[in-house]
């Protein structure tokens, strides 16, 4: 087994459903946030500790290089952890940029990160429309991840992940079938999938990303190889 921690870059791409958020915001701004993380699987696990997820609506694209430094420069002034990247949310055929806020456990301190990020120079999106669907969301990320077999990778940060390699590149459209077979062919504990795609030096790796807080060796197995089954 390889003991070596792997930084990765890459991103993850999922459909969840997303809400406006009216208060602990700069006024008039564009805030989503999500309603039922991890494609739902946090209503089959209720007791559960749910991380939140919150959208800053961007006026414009923003490099991963300048949102994950400023973050880093905002927690330490402000004093707060932050865990902020890049992403992208499609809303009815439009693309929209945002700096994606991950486990936000204090949602008054949404306004104070968002006027923290202006002052440096992030402009947020006006809108008064409200939101509640289910959206496609881009996160851009880097992955902490630890090969505990060839192609399979568990993740080392604080969520409950594994990702394993797939021959090829999948549509959204045409992964969102595939783990509906997977899933009725599936008797396990629930898990929540999502493709995306890791940057390695010999190229391009496409991966699917499986959370769970239930992860057990016939987990890995069984789920990759029903998964691979069906490309």
């Amino acid at each position: 087994m390889n003991t070596h921690i792997l930084e990765l870059s890459g991103y993850i791409k999922k459909q969840e459903e997303f809400s406006s958020l009216d208060i602990h915001k700069i006024k008039g701004t564009m805030v989503l946030q999500t309603v039922k993380p991890f494609n739902g699987y946090y209503a089959n696990e209720p007791e559960e500790y749910i991380p939140q997820t919150v959208l800053l609506i961007t006026k414009k694209d923003y490099s991963q290089e300048t949102i994950v430094r400023l973050a880093k420069n905002i927690s330490l002034y402000l004093d707060i952890t932050i865990d902020a990247v890049k992403s992208e949310v499609v809303i009815y055929n439009e693309l929209h940029h945002a700096v994606r806020l991950y486990d936000v456990k204090n949602y008054s301190e949404i306004e104070r990160i968002q006027r923290a990020f202006s002052s440096e120079g992030i402009e947020f999106k006006n809108s008064d429309s409200k939101y509640n669907d289910n959206y496609i969301v881009t996160i851009h990320k880097t992955f902490l991840v630890q090969e505990i077999e060839k192609g399979v990778f568990m993740n080392q940060s604080k969520s409950k992940m594994f990702y394993f390699e797939i021959p090829k590149n999948l549509s959204f459209s045409h992964f969102l079938s595939l783990d509906e077979k997977v899933r009725n062919n599936w008797d396990g504990k629930m898990y929540s999938a999502a493709p995306g795609i890791f940057f390695r030096k010999t190229g391009v790796q496409d991966v699917i990303r499986i959370f769970s807080n239930h992860i057990s060796n016939d987990m890995i197995q069984g789920v990759s190889t029903l998964f691979k089954r069906f490309i």
